[in-house]
């Protein structure tokens, strides 16, 4: 009976450190034989993406402007740029020559607009202004 219950608490250890590992747990906690366990489990199944967060940068690449944008600027200035809630982006570049003029607006907000410095990183707001500029010429 002692036997059963260490192996009772062998099993419940494992997937405790399965189920923290598939929620993000850290994984430097994660034991051999969790690892061993998680090749041997049945494939998991992926989850649709959250649209509403904004896309993470990865040491794959660079952050994609696109997707940046679309997650956080789509909703007030519309997917192609033309406004709403927000105002136009049409022509952005040239009204504002300075790629650092739209950095800054876009990081501390004002004017109506909110600040996403402390939802986005540097990187994800310079990709998303590059994205902007290029993607909403002004209007022939």
């Amino acid at each position: 009976m002692h036997t059963s219950n260490r192996i009772r608490s062998f099993i419940a250890a494992i997937v405790i450190a399965v189920v923290a590992t598939a929620c993000g747990g850290d994984s430097s906690e994660t034991t051999t034989e969790s690892t061993a366990a998680e090749t041997t489990a049945a494939p998991e199944t992926t989850a649709a993406p959250d649209t509403t967060a904004a896309p993470e940068t990865t040491a794959a690449g660079p952050a994609d402007g696109m997707a940046v944008y679309e997650a956080n600027c789509a909703r007030c200035h519309g997917s192609d740029g033309s406004g709403g809630r927000g105002p136009s982006l049409q022509g952005i570049a040239d009204e504002q020559p300075d790629p650092a003029d739209a950095i800054a607006q876009t990081t501390n907000g004002g004017r109506g607009m909110p600040s996403f410095g402390d939802k986005l990183t540097e990187e994800e707001i310079v990709a998303a202004v590059d994205y902007l500029r290029e993607a909403f010429p002004a209007a022939s």
